[in-house]
């Protein structure tokens, strides 16, 4: 795991140095210079990596809890209405209070639900995990 992370810092620096060198970059550093975007892709990367979590939670209650694949997607369905409402709630908030509020919400938000969900053991049903 440690040298997976060594690596992956490795290859990012590598970027980085590639990237400022080259004519045609495929990041252009300009693009990063301007605080408010800088923070919204860290805020993206972040929440598509835990996204990414969200995948393996899939084979989790498969392999271990042995759902179905359509009970599996039962499970999932409560995900869709929730992300409709969250979607339309922020539509109507960006234009009354900005982006940036929530943005810094969505992700402390974020960051509680992938929290609760690393609580999950192979000893947890689904019922005794709603309390």
């Amino acid at each position: 795991m440690v040298a997976a992370l060594a690596g992956a810092a490795v290859l990012l620096v590598a970027f980085g140095v590639i990237e400022a060198r080259s004519s045609y970059p495929l990041l252009p550093f300009l693009v990063l210079r301007s605080r408010d975007r800088s923070g919204a892709y860290l805020i993206s990367l972040c929440v598509g990596t835990a996204l990414v979590g969200m995948f393996f939670l899939t084979l989790f209650v498969q392999d271990v809890w042995g759902y179905s694949a359509l009970q599996t997607a039962v499970a999932y369905l409560p995900f869709v209405p929730a992300v409709l409402a969250t979607t339309a709630i922020a539509q109507q908030g960006v234009s009354r209070i900005g982006g940036r509020p929530l943005l810094l919400a969505g992700s402390v938000i974020s960051a509680g639900g992938m929290f609760w969900l690393s609580r999950l053991t192979e000893h947890i049903s689904y019922g005794t995990y709603r309390s």
